[in-house]
C-alpha cells in the first residue's frame, strides 16, 4: 500500500472503507441467547490492499459487528503502514478509541516512534509529551504495545514496562 493511502483509508467512511473489502457474514458461536446459532451475525472482513482479513463476532447485532471489524481493520493498517514524519510533527493529542480520528493519529504517533528507531524518549520529545505519556497512549492498545515491544526486542533494545 502506499503510503499516503494509509490516511485516506483510515479517513474513509464506514461505508467507503467496507466497498474496499470483501464481506462474509458467518454464524457466531460461543454465548448469546437462543438466536446465535440460527443467524449470520458474524462479519469477516477481507481487506485486499493489504491482503488481510479481520472478524468481529463478539454482539448479536451483525451491524455492531461490522462496525467493530472495521475499527479492528484501521487499527491494524495504522499498526502496519508507516508514512515518513514531517520536519516538525504536530503535537500529539490525547488518544481515545472514541474519537473518530483515533486510527489516523494513532498510525502518525507510531511514525514517529519509528522515525525515532524505536527510542521512546526521542519519540516523546518530538511529540511533545513526557516518554511516560507516550508509553501510555502506546499501551491503551494491546496489539500495538506487542508489535512495539517486540520491535524493541528484535532491535536489541531493552524491554519495557508496560503503563497501566
Amino acid at each position: 500500500m502506499n503510503l499516503p493511502a494509509r490516511d485516506q483509508y483510515l479517513k474513509m467512511t464506514d461505508d467507503e472503507l467496507s466497498a474496499c473489502c470483501t464481506l462474509d457474514f458467518y454464524k457466531g458461536s460461543g454465548p448469546g441467547g437462543q438466536h446465535r446459532n440460527k443467524t449470520s451475525t458474524g462479519v469477516r472482513l477481507i481487506f485486499h490492499p493489504l491482503a488481510c482479513q479481520v472478524c468481529d463476532d463478539a454482539e448479536r447485532s451483525q451491524h455492531r459487528n461490522r462496525h467493530a471489524a472495521l475499527l479492528k481493520l484501521r487499527l491494524l493498517i495504522a499498526r502496519t503502514c508507516r508514512a515518513p514524519v514531517p520536519e516538525a510533527p504536530p503535537p500529539c493529542r490525547h488518544l481515545h478509541r472514541d474519537n473518530p480520528e483515533y486510527p489516523l493519529e494513532l498510525a502518525r504517533l507510531l511514525d514517529v516512534v519509528a522515525a525515532a528507531a524505536l527510542d521512546h524518549k526521542a519519540a516523546a520529545q518530538a511529540l511533545g509529551l513526557s516518554h511516560g505519556a507516550l508509553l501510555k497512549e502506546l499501551g491503551r492498545e494491546n496489539d500495538v504495545w506487542l508489535d512495539f515491544a517486540a520491535a524493541r526486542h528484535a532491535a536489541g533494545m531493552p524491554a519495557l514496562s508496560r503503563p497501566r
